[in-house]
């Protein structure tokens, strides 16, 4: 790997839709760390909507962060072999989703952030600077 390209993986917290990428970070990443290293779409929509502002999310609509955050390296999809009865469950493809390696590097690197500092984002972001 070359030092001085970008770093894909990172794209996440600065993209238009980067509220709803790292609300999606962030729980994976608490899942992570209580030792739930897999989780299924579904069960994840469920630790979604006990979030107040994101409790309207669809699965379509997560099912699309999802694919986002694949396509940039952040998650790795791990086909599930249990619950496949039959071909059309198997081409259906049910997938566990997991923090990548570098994922769990940068979500640490963000909590660290923004406890370095607490309150210093908000002074900022009301100052206009």
């Amino acid at each position: 790997m070359n030092y001085l390209e970008p770093i894909e993986e990172t794209a996440y917290l600065s993209v238009p839709n980067a509220s709803h990428y790292r609300k999606n970070m962030r729980l994976f990443y608490r899942a992570y760390e209580k030792i739930h290293f897999q989780l299924y779409k579904e069960d994840f929509l469920g630790l979604l909507s006990e979030e107040p502002e994101f409790a309207s999310n669809t699965m379509e609509l997560l099912k699309a962060d999802l694919n986002a955050l694949v396509k940039r390296k952040n998650l790795t999809p791990i086909q599930d072999p249990e619950k496949v009865y039959t071909i059309a469950d198997y081409k259906n493809k049910q997938y566990r989703y997991t923090l990548s390696k570098y994922a769990v590097e940068i979500e640490r690197l963000t909590v660290r952030l923004e406890n370095l500092f607490p309150g210093i984002r908000k002074f900022v972001r009301a100052s206009g600077t």
